[in-house]
């Protein structure tokens, strides 16, 4: 059943309802397209003003958004899932009606999910081309390697319709695979973004190698948050001579996001003399947190269970350094990094992924071979030099102007609009 509801429309007087709809694929429901409709309201997009020729953008803007994208209401399984489900609500929200079409989550065999992709893919590429009618710009969040070439004719298929075709190059292993892949993946690679019409990318180290490939300007799309601590500043805070250090952590609780590391920079503070309190709020593989918790149980850590991101931001607001000592793979642009930046907390991170562009000169950034030594020497240097507020300070601002819904969303859908201009 749809529901339908209105908001005022972004700066007119428009006065237009539509809906939030998922195009779902399943094993089971494949003969026909199966549309649910969220009660999130939408309205129409407020033309481009300055134009004389912005019909176009007058009209309703609608985006078929694919790629893996989270259930509402749900916890998402991994930073695309996350990051996805934000920008459908922040687009729908800002009165773009978005038509998701949703990679499925399958658990089983390789067969099965071999299958549920296949009709996946073919079902999106139906819709693309039967339905284009009811979208204007198809908005691509590739996973490539093994989907490379069924996301080359998603982009294919709209592009046949006349569709503007925006790619979103997101995570830390998109250079890694290609310069490893074979010459027929980086040919796949390279089509898809001779295809699109616009190429946006989440970190700017992508942005000299998607321009080289394209000859076209590249969109920078950076993760953002939107959390309370940006719409309500918190105030400066010190730390005090004698005051406890805290560091934390969340997100997950896995060997290469650096956990151990963590634990025995812990115990180099420790024994130089500090007082020094580490916790993590997440989860990992059990074996794994148990062995953890009893090697280093003699120290003063706290071990919480994943939390709601408002009940992490309020304990994250009473802490000092965001320890991530990451070297995870697929490392992009990092949520928990936003959030904590947000509320104020100094970083200590590796240069995994786009850790670097992101932090800037708001902490310190380590070689990803940095050992435990290295972030004690970098934490004590902020702390004998009386940096930290000042790098507390410059978090928060650097989020709030660069990471923020408000800074990034906004530039998104005039992009849309250009492309639709362009037409």
């Amino acid at each position: 059943m749809t529901r339908l509801s209105r908001m005022q429309p972004i700066g007119g007087a428009m006065n237009s309802s539509s809906t939030h709809i998922t195009l779902t694929c399943s094993l089971n429901t494949f003969s026909a397209p199966m549309l649910r409709a969220s009660p999130r309201s939408l309205a129409t997009v407020a033309p481009t003003q300055g134009k004389k020729d912005s019909h176009k953008a007058a009209a309703v803007c609608r985006v078929a958004f694919c790629g893996p994208i989270g259930e509402t209401g749900r916890p998402a399984g991994g930073g695309y899932e996350a990051a996805n489900r934000r920008n459908c609500d922040a687009l729908a929200r800002r009165g773009v009606k978005v038509i998701e079409l949703p990679y499925p989550k399958v658990a089983g065999s390789s067969l099965k999910k071999l299958l549920s992709y296949t009709l996946c893919f073919l079902r999106n590429g139906l819709f693309l081309v039967a339905h284009r009618d009811q979208y204007d710009v198809f908005h691509l969040t590739p996973l490539n390697r093994y989907f490379a070439f069924a996301e080359t004719l998603l982009a294919s298929c709209a592009r046949l319709v006349g569709k503007p075709v925006l790619i979103d190059i997101r995570a830390g292993t998109f250079l890694r695979l290609y310069q490893d892949g074979s010459t027929l993946y980086r040919r796949t690679i390279d089509r898809t973004l001779r295809q699109a019409s616009q190429v946006s990318v989440e970190g700017q180290e992508y942005v000299a190698f998607v321009r080289l490939r394209t000859r076209r300007p590249v969109f920078y799309f950076p993760n953002y948050v939107d959390s309370p601590s940006l719409r309500r500043p918190l105030p400066p805070r010190r730390i005090a001579a004698g005051d406890t250090v805290r560091l934390l952590y969340f997100g997950r609780l896995v060997p290469e996001k650096g956990v151990e590391t963590t634990l025995k920079a812990v115990v180099d503070l420790a024994k130089r003399g500090h007082d020094v309190h580490l916790e993590f709020i997440g989860e990992g593989p059990a074996a794994f947190v148990a062995e953890m918790r009893e090697r280093y149980a003699h120290l003063p850590v706290t071990w919480t269970a994943s939390l709601p991101v408002d009940d992490i931001l309020q304990r994250a607001a009473h802490a000092h350094f965001f320890v991530f000592p990451s070297r995870h793979p697929g490392e992009g642009h990092s949520n928990a990094l936003n959030e904590a930046m947000s509320v104020g907390l100094v970083p200590v991170c590796s240069a995994q992924g786009f850790t670097r562009s992101v932090v800037g000169n708001a902490g310190v950034v380590l070689p990803t071979t940095a050992l435990p030594d290295d972030y004690v020497l970098a934490i004590e240097e902020i702390l004998s030099g009386n940096r930290w507020s000042s790098l507390s300070e410059r978090a928060k601002t650097r989020v709030r102007t660069l990471y923020s819904e408000e800074s990034t969303v906004p530039a998104l859908i005039d992009t849309y609009r250009r492309l639709l201009l362009r037409r």
